[in-house]
């Protein structure tokens, strides 16, 4: 009884490490491979403006200037740590979904509905652990193509002038503007020993213009942590709340659906005729990557609008003082009722869909390679034994 127990126990560390493996070999192909192409396609949808539109040419000259061609992979150590939780809870909240749909039934398959509706579950159950590893992706992405102006989303901000302020020695000329903000601030309850010289490190705050810096000059991770606190990591959630759920939905339901279709093809093949799902053979790694990738690109296609809202929220710098500010004084956005409830800024109506084909290549593309990297190397695990 003891030794059927540890035969067990190492049966299924085993079926752990092969498809942990899989799972990893997968993702960094997918990775090494369409990484670029998202890299792109975040620029094009941050520095999308209503009156000018930037071509594919442009951009990759403005990230070849900047940083070299390896500035296309910055953020990818972000993208690799994140994509593994976020595809082991997608798909696992969508197994544990479709088996309580299917419970109690006489084979596995589930409806296009219920798939439907277990991708949504999925998706915006992943969407709370991918927004902070996107936050820090997103800005690692911006840094790389970043030379001089920073591109906001109504307008464009030149920061050299007022980085020259901060150099300064004296800071603005007029030492008249200084006294003022001296005996303002002096009425606070508590204190600092050299005001002046704490607001000459901030001059964007000085100015009261309320313009943020450059997203390169407030750093990585503990930059935009230290500045804009830590509420920051889910900055663009709203957005990619309805982004992730209506991606998974209908990506499963895509995926099943071209699934059902090839699977229908093999059992009008097959004599006598199966009478249940599960008497037809699976799907090949082949038939069934392909289909993933179609219906990934599909989903990428119907919910672009929501990711190029929520990484232009992600590309927006707002220091948690400008935060606190909002709230004491109770500023309400911009925008129509649909707009603030999930989560589009008015100003980025005519540029949603900016980067819309790059999205649905990268997307159709990686889930191809990815999925058939995964099942061939699973395949490959089990004739050896491994």
């Amino acid at each position: 009884m003891v030794s059927s127990t540890n035969v067990f126990e190492d049966s299924r560390k085993a079926l752990f490490v092969r498809h942990g493996t899989a799972l990893l070999g997968a993702v960094g192909v997918e990775t090494a491979a369409f990484y670029p192409i998202d890299t792109l396609k975040t620029l094009l949808q941050v520095n999308a403006n209503a009156g000018r539109k930037l071509d594919l040419s442009t951009v990759v000259e403005g990230v070849s200037k900047s940083s070299g061609f390896t500035g296309l992979y910055e953020g990818v150590g972000w993208q690799l740590l994140g994509r593994l939780p976020t595809l082991g809870v997608r798909f696992g909240v969508y197994e544990l979904m479709t088996a309580f749909y299917s419970d109690g039934r006489g084979d596995n398959h589930v409806t296009l509905s219920e798939s439907f509706l277990a991708g949504l579950a999925a998706g915006a159950v992943e969407s709370f652990i991918s927004t902070p590893f996107d936050f820090v992706k997103v800005r690692a992405q911006i840094t790389s193509a970043t030379t001089g102006d920073v591109k906001a989303q109504r307008e464009t901000f030149n920061f050299k002038s007022l980085k020259s302020l901060a150099n300064s020695p004296s800071g603005f000329s007029d030492a008249a503007h200084w006294d003022r903000i001296r005996r303002s601030l002096s009425l606070l309850p508590s204190r600092h020993t050299d005001i002046v010289a704490e607001l000459k490190k901030y001059p964007w705050l000085a100015t009261g213009s309320g313009q943020p810096p450059l997203v390169k000059d407030v750093g990585g991770f503990r930059g935009a942590v230290s500045l804009e606190g830590w509420n920051a990591l889910w900055k663009g959630l709203r957005p990619g709340l309805y982004r992730d759920a209506m991606y998974g939905g209908f990506f499963f339901c895509g995926w099943q659906f071209l699934d059902d279709l090839v699977t229908e093809g093999r059992a009008y093949m097959m004599s006598p005729p199966p009478t249940s799902w599960d008497e037809v053979s699976p799907s090949s790694p082949w038939q069934l990557s392909i289909t993933a990738g179609i219906a990934a690109s599909f989903a990428a296609t119907a919910s672009h609008s929501f990711d190029s809202a929520k990484t232009r929220a992600q590309a927006t710098v707002l220091p948690k003082y400008l935060t606190m500010e909002r709230k004491l004084l109770k500023w309400k956005a911009p925008g129509s009722w649909f707009e603030s409830i999930v989560g589009f800024n008015p100003f980025d109506r005519h540029v949603l869909t900016r980067g819309l084909a790059l999205r649905a290549l990268q997307h159709g593309c990686g889930t191809f390679a990815l999925v058939l990297t995964y099942h061939t190397a699973v395949q490959v695990a089990n004739l050896k034994k491994w």
